[in-house]
């Protein structure tokens, strides 16, 4: 072969094409900006929550407080043995299993 006619076959070759779409990159784009979008309306719903005086961490549905706690007395926050026993004599269970018995109770009738 010449070599004349390999420099031909060289050049005639197409040029590799270095453009590459942007509809890829402009979708993440867009997915990125409605994540944020979406997190920037979560988070001022939470302070709007906040200010109203109604945060979800005083919501009872969240700190699983209920009517029934309120006749628990106040406990102490020390963690040695003698404190611990205080706390469990100074609290009423005698009327923790009143509720089952009044759903026996409405459950034979």
């Amino acid at each position: 072969m010449d070599p004349n006619q390999e420099n031909q076959q060289i050049n005639t070759e197409k040029p590799i094409n270095t453009n590459k779409p942007i509809g890829p990159a402009v979708g993440i784009i867009i997915i990125i900006l409605v994540i944020l979008l979406g997190g920037l309306y979560f988070w001022g719903q939470r302070i709007e929550r906040a200010e109203n005086g109604n945060p979800a961490e005083t919501n009872q549905e969240a700190t699983g407080t209920t009517e029934e706690s309120s006749d628990i007395p106040e406990q102490s926050t020390s963690d040695d043995v003698s404190s611990i026993e205080a706390d469990l004599n100074s609290a009423n269970f005698d009327s923790l299993g009143s509720e089952m018995e009044q759903v026996e109770l409405e459950a034979q009738q």
